[in-house]
This record gives C-alpha cells, structure tokens and sequence, in this order.
C-alpha cells in the first residue's frame, strides 16, 4: 500500500487463474471498506459492468461508448466518483486502452488502486481511478 496526494493506492497480485468476477468481489470490498463511510452520500462508479458497483456497495454508471474527453465530460455531469477499467473493457473502448498503462498520469483522474498479474506486475487486470471533479 502507497500513499500519494493523501489517497491510498493498494496494487493487489493476482494469479492469472481467478475468475474476473473474483477481480471485482476483491475490488469491491476493499472500495466499501476504504471509501464508504456510514453517514456519506453513496458513491458513483462507472464501469463497463455492474459487479464492481454492487460489491462496493456503490451506485452505477454504465461506461458510454466515445471519446475520452466526452467520457469524462459525461462523467462529471452525472457526478461520477470513481472510474474502472478492465482488461475485458478494452476491446470494447479501445480509446481508453491507454488507462490500462501502470504508468499513465492523466490530468483528470488519479490511480486509486490496482489488480496486477502475480508473474507481471506490469500487466494490469482492473485499474480505479479517482475522477478530479475541477
């Protein structure tokens, strides 16, 4: 676990023989513990899927098709919190690939946490971003 900008970042190893719904249960719960607190409003991911939501305990907004600045637009106009990717999303947004790289900074969001592969920690399974709400 690292800490940067004061956001917790978890890089969890994972064998390349888990089920992908273990990607979000793993995820999920470690995202229900960290982030949700008892009187807080309820968080907003947006993912390609709704497994990450509902083992966070969170609210769902499904990922639209476009470009990644009408992404993130739309993103924050339905006050998005959170943003997943996962290696299943890319052939489906192969625009969006480039959030898949262990090592992209991008303005408009930060690196939460991560699932990497055990034998390549360079190979990202599910990445979450935080989305900077300027």
């Amino acid at each position: 676990m690292t800490y940067k900008n004061g956001l917790i970042q978890t890089r969890h190893a994972l064998d390349a023989s888990k089920k992908k719904v273990e990607l979000f249960k793993i995820e999920g719960a470690y995202l229900k513990k960290s982030v949700r607190k008892p009187d807080a409003h309820n968080i907003t991911i947006m993912a390609r899927s709704p497994f990450l939501p509902y083992y966070a305990g969170a609210d769902w907004v499904i990922l639209p098709y476009g470009e990644y600045q009408e992404i993130v637009k739309f993103s924050k106009n339905r006050h998005v919190d959170f943003l997943s990717m996962d290696k299943q999303a890319v052939p489906l947004h192969p625009q969006l690939s480039f959030l898949m790289n262990p090592h992209v900074n991008i303005p408009e969001m930060e690196k939460y946490s991560w699932i990497s592969s055990k034998e390549n920690p360079e190979e990202l399974y599910l990445v979450l971003y935080v989305i900077n709400r300027n």
